[in-house]
């Protein structure tokens, strides 16, 4: 990280925030929510050791799964006591929903709580993942290429809802 913190000296730039390039397809291929959050931890625990000794410029997003609201907002509520100020979610539908549907609703209210910024983290789809696409129908399909435009994402339901992309 210290190569990191070099860089961004060089190209004047005060702090990041890091998101992953690799290890999240898997949001599109797994069901198990336990093991979803499961994974979620892991990462957590390694971004955030990651950048220990530069924790004043370099900020990892968190990565949630949203697959299970109650343990969603038990990981947000971790990380945030560790100090990190931003996550990310699978931009993937879960079960066919939009990200405004009501189960999602606990995750949302928590963020706001904790004044944490949500991403959402578009991924390279895998031949598994693009083909089990192919197989849906239409309204699956506009779930996910359409879900931005109402509910949380676009702050319309919820007011005070902050998303920085």
């Amino acid at each position: 990280m210290d190569a990191r913190i070099r860089f961004l000296d060089g190209e004047e730039i005060a702090f990041q925030a890091i998101y992953p390039r690799l290890g999240i397809v898997w949001e599109g291929e797994l069901e198990d929510p336990i093991l979803a959050d499961a994974l979620c931890r892991a990462y957590n625990r390694y971004a955030l050791d990651l950048v220990a000794g530069h924790r004043a410029r370099l900020f990892p997003a968190a990565h949630i799964s949203i697959r299970d609201s109650d343990l969603a907002c038990a990981e947000l509520k971790r990380v945030a006591k560790l100090d990190c100020r931003t996550a990310f979610i699978s931009a993937a539908p879960i079960a066919g929903r939009s990200f405004a549907h009501p189960a999602y609703d606990p995750v949302w209210a928590s963020a706001q709580e904790l004044d944490m910024s949500l991403g959402l983290h578009l991924v390279y789809a895998s031949p598994l993942h693009r083909q089990r696409m192919a197989s849906r129908s239409q309204a699956q399909h506009d779930v996910f290429h359409h879900e931005f435009d109402t509910g949380p994402a676009s702050g319309a339901d919820h007011a005070g809802c902050r998303w920085r992309f």
